[in-house]
């Protein structure tokens, strides 16, 4: 498949409109349109070839001592990649 990327949009709405509407397609965690996946409104294939890897990057101030609130936030992120 060859891509012709006619529109970017962050919202997820505009991008389910675009994909019910309009006969685009997307490229996201099958788990976002879970519902339309399996109503069987939207389908959803890997990509496989080439494959995407995705970077997180925690970034924090080293100026002061973080919160408790940042603190649980960046562990729970990190034991979640972990997984």
């Amino acid at each position: 498949m060859r891509l012709d990327i006619v529109v970017e949009a962050d919202s997820l709405e505009a991008q389910r409109a675009l994909v019910l509407r309009q006969g685009c397609r997307t490229v996201s965690h099958p788990k976002t349109f879970a519902k339309e996946i399996a109503g069987g409104d939207m389908g959803a294939l890997p990509i496989t070839h080439p494959s995407i890897e995705r970077r997180v990057v925690i970034s924090t101030t080293t100026h002061h001592p973080l919160g408790r609130a940042a603190r649980l936030v960046a562990t729970t992120i990190r034991r979640l990649l972990e997984d």
